[in-house]
């Protein structure tokens, strides 16, 4: 009886040391855990003030942003709603020359399947009569891109292309590529030169033109996009073309080469403009002329002249 009295005491003791070591350890430990939460707590609301501060200065970054577009619609709308007489383009210098050198402009169409337009450079010429005898042979007609300086004393075959029905272009007046192409006033000015000579002699204003070598070419390189786009403004129609007939070359083509030279190109195109050439010294050009001409109509093809209206053919440029 005594030892289990003994037991019980012991088992008192025990308790009440646990009871003592425990608040004497609870209240310090209670009060790092407060200490810690009030430390997290308050790096918690400076976190979240800073956040609070990011937030209105992003918001009036917004807002200022907002005002700036604002402003800037604003400056578009009253831009859009200019009228050109209270901003007038500055125009270039040579916009204001050669007035008469300008063309009502025509829409294009496209042409019709299988036709074929033979064009001739480089006249009038001492060939050219003869020429126009084979078109008429086959009526045929065609377009001839003249040079003014082979104009004098041949004011008559001028006048006989245009009175038989061709079409007359503008191609140039010197012939001199490195004249030409100095610059796009040099250009302009040998282009109404030639205007003026053909409506002199033949009563009627070329609407047409084509570039000497083509409208892109080694000699224009530094100015053929503003002088085909000041053309192009004047109202002229001007035309490259996609069919070569190889009868200005160096060594002398035959009339069997020429003449197949075109009737094989032209197939591979749904329509063609043909480069011929009207120059006194190749007689092989007409006698082509008068091979090819019957061939491509027995192939079903049609021929007819270029005019504003037709959709051209335009070497492609960057």
């Amino acid at each position: 009886m005594e030892q289990e009295n003994l037991q019980f005491a012991q088992k008192v003791r025990r308790a009440k040391r646990r009871i003592i070591i425990a608040l004497l350890v609870l209240p310090p430990l209670l009060l790092t855990v407060s200490v810690c939460l009030g430390v997290e707590c308050f790096g918690l609301r400076r976190q979240n003030a800073a956040y609070a501060d990011q937030v209105e200065s992003q918001a009036g970054q917004l807002q200022q942003a907002a005002e700036q577009r604002r402003q800037l619609e604003d400056q578009l709308l009253a831009a859009t709603q200019s009228t050109p007489e209270s901003a007038p383009p500055e125009a270039l210098e040579y916009q204001q020359l050669y007035p008469e050198l300008s063309v009502e402009p025509a829409k294009s169409v496209s042409p019709a399947d299988k036709t074929v337009y033979l064009t001739f450079d480089d006249g009038p010429s001492g060939n050219t009569l003869a020429l126009l005898d084979v078109l008429d042979k086959y009526n045929v007609k065609a377009t001839f891109f003249v040079v003014g300086s082979q104009i004098p004393g041949r004011e008559d075959i001028l006048r006989e292309i245009a009175a038989r029905g061709h079409t007359v272009g503008i191609h140039s007046n010197s012939h001199k590529y490195n004249n030409i192409y100095a610059s796009v006033d040099a250009c302009l000015q040998d282009f109404d030169l030639l205007r003026a000579r053909i409506l002199e002699v033949t009563g009627q204003a070329p609407s047409i033109l084509r570039f000497p070598g083509g409208s892109v070419n080694g000699y224009n390189r530094d100015i053929y996009q503003e002088l085909i786009s000041e053309m192009l403004r004047r109202g002229y129609a001007y035309f490259d073309w996609n069919v070569s007939a190889q009868d200005a070359t160096p060594q002398n083509k035959s009339v069997a080469d020429i003449a197949n030279a075109v009737v094989t190109a032209v197939p591979r195109h749904r329509y063609s403009i043909v480069l011929l050439h009207d120059t006194s010294l190749r007689e092989t050009s007409v006698k082509a002329v008068d091979r090819l001409i019957p061939q491509l109509l027995e192939l079903g093809y049609t021929f007819a002249p270029l005019d504003p209206s037709v959709s051209p053919i335009i070497f492609s440029y960057k």
